[in-house]
């Protein structure tokens, strides 16, 4: 029993490790890969739910605060100083005041804080886990929860169209807590230990067909839907609703089914368990990149993939540093404490 849980644990953080690479490196790609777009941000919520704890309410309230909100808000208050400081060594005074109203988002949740808008997912992952949590209380029957989620993707996909934004991003909200949900149901349906014992040949037949097909399909809804050239789950811009959660649940689908073949790998796991750090940090990074060496060197095809390099190798003592002195920076110590009755 403590050898498969270990190995679950094992692939789910090779798997936050993939994604948070795709991530940092779809951020520098021009243009943005459809591709990656079309499954990263869904991917991460289903590997939450999977890891999804029925826990009394302050243990789970509590352990959310201090797991997402705490470092989300310090970095979203460093994120608003770091872009300040920006602002005025280039001496760019007229931005200087559509600035300093934006140090807000430390409490809107909403990551406007100047340029490093990816830790969105933090507080919209923090409102998924508690609407999760309710729904699976106090819904009066179990099987009314997938008819709640169903009008809950219905809620967002709308909620997008309208271009409404909501604190917390509770708009986006709504829809990744279908792919929680989902996450979270292949666990207790024992899903994941199902497709973990398909025969190689099987395996390898079906990677063959899902991944070309998964593709026809992330660009097929790029290409029917007017107004986008990628999904962008941060605006709960998705294109054609039932294009965008097929392309992204096969998608999740046969990277569960690859990496639990694959178990371990000491530099994607390594990635997926400080991925926290790695998603705070690269964009500001990617903005001192773009000062120092110019639009000349970071529009060249070669940078995207270079700049993603550096930013995880400048990450490595980062996450040495943090891990160590300031653990409660990325949610490994609690920094709200309670006492229990």
């Amino acid at each position: 029993m403590e050898q498969q849980t270990s190995a679950r644990i094992d692939y789910l953080d090779l798997l936050k490790g993939v994604g948070i690479f795709l991530v940092v490196w779809g951020h520098t790609m021009t243009p943005r890969s459809v591709w990656i777009y079309s499954f990263h941000m869904p991917l991460f919520f289903f590997l939450s739910g999977i890891v999804h704890k029925n826990k009394p309410w302050k243990d789970f309230f509590l352990g959310k605060l201090n797991r997402l909100y705490i470092p989300y808000a310090i970095f979203s208050f460093l994120s608003w100083l770091f872009y300040l400081g920006l602002i005025i060594c280039q001496e760019k005074p007229a931005q200087l005041q559509n600035h300093l109203p934006k140090i807000m988002s430390v409490l809107n949740g909403i990551a406007n804080n100047g340029g490093n808008d990816s830790i969105w997912y933090l507080t919209c992952l923090l409102l998924v886990g508690i609407f999760y949590w309710f729904l699976r209380r106090f819904l009066p029957d179990p099987r009314l929860l997938p008819i709640t989620i169903v009008c809950s993707s219905l809620i967002g996909y709308r909620l997008g169209i309208l271009r409404i934004t909501l604190p917390f991003k509770a708009e986006v909200a709504f829809t990744g807590l279908v792919f929680y949900y989902l996450g979270h149901l292949s666990l207790e349906t024992g899903l994941l230990q199902k497709v973990n014992k398909i025969k190689p040949t099987l395996l390898v037949i079906f990677i063959l067909i899902a991944i070309p097909l998964q593709v026809f399909l992330a660009r097929l809804n790029v290409a029917i839907s007017p107004g986008i050239s990628k999904v962008a789950l941060i605006s709960n811009r998705l294109g054609n609703y039932f294009l965008f959660y097929a392309a992204a649940l096969l998608a999740i689908f046969y990277l569960i089914l690859i990496a639990q073949r694959i178990g371990y790998s000491k530099v994607w796991n390594y990635l997926g368990q400080n991925s926290l750090l790695i998603l705070a940090v690269h964009k500001p990074l990617f903005s001192l990149f773009q000062l120092i060496f110019g639009p000349r060197v970071t529009s060249h095809w070669l940078y995207g993939i270079t700049a993603s390099i550096a930013v995880l190798l400048i990450s490595l003592p980062l996450i040495k540093l943090s891990n160590r002195y300031l653990p409660f920076l990325v949610g490994k110590k609690p920094l709200l404490k309670y006492k229990t009755a």
